[in-house]
C-alpha cells in the first residue's frame, strides 16, 4: 500500500443525466457531462444501442466541490507474493504427483510383461490356471511367430511387341505383397521365377 495526495484546485460544474431504454433491453444509461457540453436547447433525445428511444428519468448536479485541502489517499497495491508462492507450491505438487504416476504406470507395465512372459513360458505346466490368471488380470496370451510363406501368383500383362521389356524385371517392379490384417506384419518379400506360362 502506498499513500498519495490529491488536490482539487478549480470548480467545474457537471450534470448527471439518467435515461431508461423503452425497448426490450431495459438499459439504464447514465452520462455525466461538463456544463457546456450537454444537449443543446433543451433537446434531450437519446437512442439506445438496441435502436430504441430512451426516456429521460432525471438530471442531477454532479459537481465536485473544489478544495485546497490536501487529502491523503490510500492506493492499494495487491501483494502477489503469497499468490505466487501458492502457485509455485501447487506446480511442485503436481510435478511430484505426475512423477509418481509415471513411475506407477511404468511399474505396472513392467509387471504385466513379467506376468505375461511367465504365463506363456509355463503355459503347459500351469494348464487351466494360466487362462484363469490371464482373465483375472485381463491379459491376452499371445506370442509373436515369425513365418515364411510361398505365394504362387498367376496373371497377365499387356506388353508391346518388340519393346524389349524384361518380364522378370517388370513383374518384380510392379508386384507387391501386403497384409490387410493388423496382426500380420510383412517385413520383406522377393519375386522369383517369373516366366511366361
Amino acid at each position: 500500500m502506498s499513500v498519495g495526495s490529491c488536490t482539487i484546485l478549480a470548480m467545474t460544474t457537471y450534470q448527471k443525466y439518467t435515461w431508461v431504454c423503452t425497448g426490450d433491453c431495459d438499459a439504464l444509461i447514465e452520462y455525466t457531462i461538463k456544463d457546456g457540453y450537454g444537449w443543446p436547447a433543451g433537446v434531450m433525445d437519446l437512442t439506445c444501442r438496441c435502436n430504441s428511444n430512451c426516456t429521460l428519468l432525471s438530471v442531477e448536479d454532479a459537481t465536485i466541490t473544489s478544495t485546497n485541502e490536501r487529502e491523503k489517499m490510500e492506493i492499494l497495491t495487491p501483494d502477489y507474493t503469497e499468490v505466487i508462492a501458492n502457485l509455485e507450491n501447487r506446480i511442485k505438487s503436481l510435478e511430484f504427483a505426475n512423477g509418481n504416476l509415471n513411475t506407477s504406470v511404468n511399474n505396472y507395465y513392467t509387471k504385466e510383461q513379467q506376468l505375461r512372459t511367465y504365463l506363456m513360458d509355463n503355459y503347459e505346466e500351469l494348464e487351466m490356471h494360466t487362462e484363469e490368471i490371464a482373465n483375472i488380470f485381463d491379459l491376452s496370451l499371445t506370442k509373436t511367430v515369425e513365418f515364411e510363406a510361398t505365394i504362387v501368383v498367376t496373371g497377365s500383362v499387356e506388353i508391346e511387341i518388340g519393346s524389349g521389356i524384361d518380364l522378370d524385371e517388370y513383374i518384380t517392379d510392379v508386384l507387391t505383397v501386403d497384409s490387410y490384417n493388423g496382426d500380420v506384419s510383412i517385413f520383406d518379400y522377393s519375386v522369383d521365377n517369373v516366366r511366361e506360362a
